[in-house]
């Protein structure tokens, strides 16, 4: 049995990006260093906040409007029923 159609080429394997893993803070960091990586973590967590912040806004109107309501309505009316 022979085939007609153009001939595939074999899947391509994605090649995996290599993650710098976090570094942690040295044994031997003097204060300003400490303080510093303390002040880069804090800034990251609340990038993440305000970006998980954003997104749940996003959610919430996303569902808002395809259910006609909001979303805290609809977790309301179940919670009373």
């Amino acid at each position: 049995m022979s085939f007609s159609g153009p001939v595939l080429p074999p899947p391509t394997v994605p090649v995996s990006h290599s993650i710098t893993p976090f570094s942690p803070i040295p044994v031997t960091a003097d204060e300003d260093t400490i303080n510093k990586e303390h002040a880069e973590i804090y800034s990251f967590q609340r990038s993440l906040d305000n970006k998980f912040n954003h997104l749940f806004g996003s959610i919430e109107k996303f569902i808002s409007s395809i259910s006609g309501g909001s979303s805290s309505d609809q977790v309301n009316k179940t919670l009373s029923d």
